[in-house]
């Protein structure tokens, strides 16, 4: 399954005057294009060049990553960037099995390490201080963290400020999605309450610290309910009865992701615990749902128009 989670980019720098209302306060968010003379969008662009030919281990070589970019893609007009961000992790043997034989196909040697392929797009428009970047995972699985410590690692000494990336807070997804309906509930990490684990247990269920519980709708067309009750809309409101049944389960769980659904479109929300207006994944469209290989143009097709999506509400006036 892919999914696209929407990141804001900022530098904040603590020098920076800006007047607002008349009064003038130092300490502000720079402007991307003229940071002390220098261009977030270029160092984008180097940062790639240099990251392009061959596999790079990350600077922290604990993580055990390596990572590269393929096939950039540049629009200068509209100062958008995108294309595969390839990154694999190595230093762990591991056999590799034919799934339908069980034979053993294939020995992952410590130096090898299996490369995955995701879409990244970045748009830094002129004149803002923020950016918008959308990461690609494949079933459940990114790179933002290698992505934005290798550019942290790069970028940092040119600018002398850190380049942050926050996932999207959308405040306008309550207003846009208050009716949308929840077709699936994740929990992810689930552990049984005790008294079924004890049942589980004598099933032959072993318990397994990154088992994710789905729940669906018993009905074909059913759903869970509306966003607009499985949301808080402040921290300090009252939750719905829908909700409280929820956040039960959070104790059995480190998070729940709700899948919710309008008009075609599907997104995906994490709720409970007071969690309010934070879209963390759009996921793909159904063409793409079964395709384990998608193009970069294909990619590239449903990023934009997700792009646009956030761009309206990033950079209204």
């Amino acid at each position: 399954m892919h999914s696209l989670t929407p990141y804001l980019l900022r530098v904040y720098d603590p020098l920076r005057e800006v007047t607002i209302k008349k009064k003038t306060k130092k300490g502000a968010n720079a402007l991307l294009h003229d940071i002390y003379g220098k261009d977030l969008f270029q160092i984008f662009l180097d940062f790639m060049t240099a990251h392009k030919n061959t596999f790079i281990k990350t600077v922290d070589e604990k993580r055990r990553k390596v990572y590269k970019f393929h096939d950039v893609k540049v629009i200068d007009k509209e100062r958008i960037i995108y294309g595969w961000f390839l990154e694999g992790e190595y230093g762990l043997e591991k056999e590799l099995i034919n799934i339908d034989s069980s034979d053993v196909e294939f020995v992952r040697k410590i130096e090898n390490a299996e490369i995955t392929r995701h879409f990244f797009y970045i748009k830094l428009p002129q004149p803002q201080a923020h950016g918008l970047v959308l990461l690609h995972n494949f079933n459940g699985n990114g790179v933002k963290t290698t992505f934005h410590d290798e550019f942290l690692a790069f970028s940092k000494p040119l600018i002398k400020l850190t380049v942050s990336m926050t996932p999207l807070s959308y405040d306008g997804a309550m207003k846009a999605w208050a009716n949308s309906v929840a077709k699936e509930i994740r929990l992810n990490r689930f552990v049984p309450q005790d008294d079924i684990n004890d049942t589980l247990k004598e099933l032959g269920y072993k318990e397994q610290p990154n088992a994710v519980l789905v729940l669906k709708p018993e009905l074909k067309g059913g759903n869970f309910g509306k966003l607009s009750e499985l949301a808080y809309k402040l921290k300090t409101d009252k939750p719905s009865k829908k909700l409280q049944a929820v956040e039960l389960l959070m104790e059995n769980c480190s998070e729940i992701k709700t899948v919710f659904e309008l008009n075609g479109k599907k997104r995906t929300f994490k709720i409970g615990n007071g969690i309010s207006n934070v879209l963390c994944e759009v996921l793909c469209p159904k063409e793409l749902e079964e395709n384990h290989l998608p193009t970069l143009d294909e990619l590239k097709s449903w990023a934009f128009e997700v792009a646009d999506e956030f761009s309206s509400d990033i950079y209204a006036d």
